[in-house]
């Protein structure tokens, strides 16, 4: 799906955790510790992406 889109795996699921998180308020607080590692996961999923394309 995500490749579908042109966006990364990791990206559409931030945005379906996002969109699940605001259907159901309370269900999961997000901290700004995991907005960081959410972040930083993305991150290193599009480096190992670009990482693969070098080879």
């Amino acid at each position: 799906m995500a490749k579908e889109l042109g966006v990364n795996h990791e990206t559409l699921r931030t945005w379906v955790r996002k969109t699940e998180e605001a259907e159901w308020p309370g269900a999961a607080v997000e901290t700004a510790k995991d907005a960081e590692l959410a972040r930083l996961r993305e991150e290193v999923a599009e480096l190992k992406l670009e990482r693969e394309i070098l080879r």
